[in-house]
């Protein structure tokens, strides 16, 4: 298995991100085609590694937000869950495509917790949006992203907090 960085599935070397890695070898399913431009061995899975400018652009958009202290920033979902065990947080943003496990599974074990943290599911496939939902996630923000959207998503926070509606709730 090797790691790649990637800011999104398409791009010009290949066309698209192609799930790679099954055992018995179709054509279907392991994109042998010169066409996808795959230079490594079939058994080698590619693993697309969300860009890590992502995460510096989050913290950067944190850092410059009145009233808001980051509390810490993860490349893995279970690093985070272990992390809102030990101590409060109101707010975890997560992508949905991540490494270890997905950003629903990451909600629905958030969910769970004795006290969850509101949770925003972020991903460039509005598709997700339903998921969201199901997780009963805060919210859902779709790339590429905005400054302004982290920070309406914050402000929405505030605002039912404030109102004591709860969060996440239907009035």
């Amino acid at each position: 298995m090797h790691f790649v960085d990637a800011k999104g599935i398409l791009s010009a070397q290949n066309g698209m991100n192609v799930y790679r890695g099954c055992t018995h070898g179709c054509v279907y399913c392991d994109s042998r085609s010169k066409c996808y431009g795959f230079t490594h061995d079939f058994e080698d899975v590619e693993v697309k590694r969300n860009a890590p400018e992502l995460l510096e652009k989050m913290k950067g958009i944190f850092r410059n937000m009145e009233q808001v202290e980051l509390l810490g920033c993860f490349e893995e979902a279970v690093a985070v869950v272990d992390f809102v065990k030990e101590n409060s947080a109101d707010m975890v943003f997560t992508d949905i495509v991540m490494p270890d496990i997905s950003g629903i599974s990451l909600g629905s074990a958030l969910q769970r917790l004795p006290n969850p943290p509101a949770i925003v599911l972020m991903s460039s496939i509005p598709g997700f949006s339903l998921e969201a939902w199901k997780i009963q996630a805060f919210g859902f923000i779709e790339k590429p992203y905005t400054r302004m959207d982290v920070v309406r998503m914050v402000e929405k926070y505030r605002k039912e907090l404030i109102s004591g509606m709860g969060i996440g709730q239907d009035c």
